[in-house]
């Protein structure tokens, strides 16, 4: 695994903030990893991005499911995630048309979450256009999304 060390430290990490067995989380870790690359396209970014992301949502949800097993469903530590740029001043930094957009994609986030980026796109512009957008005004709105997720 080239990205072993990624693994390591994303253990090392919750096994820090948690207390739970190092092997245990590294061995889900690599878990994920592994169920990652699977969904891992080299044109949405670097591997290492997309399995920070992806190894440290599936250590959340294992710790979830340890504190529930073993009876501590009051108190359930979530990790920190380290942002480079707080949601909100990345809102701030979007052009009027792509806070638009970005509005109706997070209100509908789990119709998006299984749509390709194309199904989305063209899912975009019908409901753009049924708002009186022209496709011009929606283009700049996706590029300008688009630009500011990067």
């Amino acid at each position: 695994m080239e990205n072993i060390n990624l693994i390591r430290k994303i253990a090392w990490s919750f096994h820090n903030t948690t207390g739970l067995d190092w092997e245990d989380l590294f061995s889900e870790a690599a878990l994920a990893y592994c169920e990652g690359l699977a969904t891992y396209k080299e044109e949405r970014g670097k591997i290492s991005t997309h399995m920070w992301h992806r190894i440290t949502n599936h250590l959340n949800d294992y710790l979830k499911q340890e504190m529930r097993d073993n009876g501590h469903i009051d108190y359930m530590p979530e990790y920190e995630v380290d942002y480079p740029i707080s949601p909100q001043n990345f809102f701030e930094g979007l052009s009027n048309e792509a806070h638009e957009i970005a509005k109706i994609v997070l209100a509908c986030s789990k119709k998006f979450a299984v749509l390709t980026p194309e199904q989305a796109d063209s899912r975009i512009y019908d409901i753009m256009e049924r708002r009186g957008w022209s496709p011009e005004k929606i283009k700049r709105g996706l590029t300008d999304l688009i630009v500011a997720c990067k």
